[in-house]
């Protein structure tokens, strides 16, 4: 049987209370369209230092658009002022009519926007942020051959939950796959799964091809449960995944892992992946994995300080290598100069 929830239900009783004027101040950037097929056009917004030809490309969940994270707007400021811009994409599969579009169709539709990032934004370096059920597309994307030429980082961001909960097993999530496949057979692909099937956002089409839904399937369980594990945490990225990851790990106070549970799971993963830095933002989503405001803040610090760290660590490399250049090419001359008598 798959372990059930209660759907969410959300109070309508008080109206919505609008944040800051930050909130509702308007963006400048570019906004354009792109892919093949004409009657599937995708939107992306471009914010930022385009000119310094790195940019931040964010795949939200399935149901988000643009800035549907709360903390974007801090993280478009923070990060143009150290020479990042932020590309904001529209995945094909959360719009309706677009005949339902898998995790594998978005994660193509991520490659070819790369190349146009590349080719008519002269973007040649870009850092993968995904987030919710953006993991399961990201970690497709990493899978590409394509991807190595040009994402440089990867950000994940997710709410984790109690590793040992049979809701997110591998039994769990193969009777989600064949209720998804059911309703794709029966023409509803585009339907999205109840919430008591699974708690975040996502069509029969998107679970239907498998994958890993989000950070919790993806390395949170493989890393604390690997026996309950859908996929081990060794296999997780496909290939080696050989660039700087930062994993943002949010908690609620519904579920507080231990102090023992986080270095056992930042152990894990920088076991498996060659550069990785975990944080822990604590209490800052509800136990039905939504973030909640008032933590912009920490989490836009988070990733600026990652983008400056590792920028930091290049600058160190290219020094290195400038030194250790200089020395072999002092010793190739001493040796000419000694072999000339």
């Amino acid at each position: 049987m798959i372990p059930l929830r209660s759907p969410k239900t959300q109070s309508l009783t008080h109206p919505p209370v609008l944040g800051s004027t930050m909130d509702v101040a308007p963006v400048n950037g570019q906004l354009f369209t792109y892919g093949d097929d004409p009657t599937r056009r995708m939107s992306v917004f471009i914010t930022g230092a385009a000119e310094n030809r790195r940019c931040l490309l964010l795949v939200g969940g399935q149901s988000d658009g643009f800035f549907s994270l709360l903390f974007i707007r801090s993280l478009m400021s923070q990060t143009d002022s150290i020479g990042w811009a932020v590309v904001q994409v529209q995945l094909a599969s959360s719009c309706w009519g677009f005949g339902g579009r898998t995790h594998q169709d978005d994660a193509e539709d991520i490659v070819k926007l790369l190349y146009r990032l590349n080719s008519d934004f002269h973007m040649c370096e870009v850092t993968l942020v995904a987030w919710g059920t953006g993991v399961q597309v990201a970690l497709a994307v990493l899978g590409t051959e394509d991807a190595k030429d040009i994402v440089s980082r990867v950000i994940f961001h997710g709410v984790v939950q109690d590793a040992d909960d049979a809701f997110f097993h591998r039994e769990s999530h193969a009777h989600r796959v064949a209720q998804a496949l059911e309703m794709v057979d029966s023409g509803r692909r585009e339907q999205p799964l109840p919430m008591s099937v699974y708690d975040l956002p996502m069509s029969a089409a998107r679970l239907s091809t498998g994958g890993l839904p989000s950070l919790q399937e993806a390395l949170w369980v493989p890393a604390l449960a690997p026996s309950h594990a859908i996929l081990p945490l060794s296999t997780v990225f496909q290939t080696s995944l050989r660039v700087p990851l930062l994993l943002l790990v949010a908690t609620h106070p519904a579920y507080r892992p231990t102090e023992a549970v986080k270095v056992a799971f930042t152990a894990a993963i920088k076991h498996a992946a060659t550069d990785a830095s975990v944080e822990f933002m604590n209490d800052t989503c509800d136990e039905y994995r939504r973030m909640l405001r008032g933590s912009e803040a920490t989490h836009t610090a988070a990733v600026v300080m990652f983008l400056k760290e590792q920028d930091r660590k290049r600058a160190e490399r290219e020094e290195q290598d400038r030194l250790n250049a200089a020395e072999n090419l002092r010793r190739s001359r001493s040796i000419l100069a000694r072999s000339a008598f």
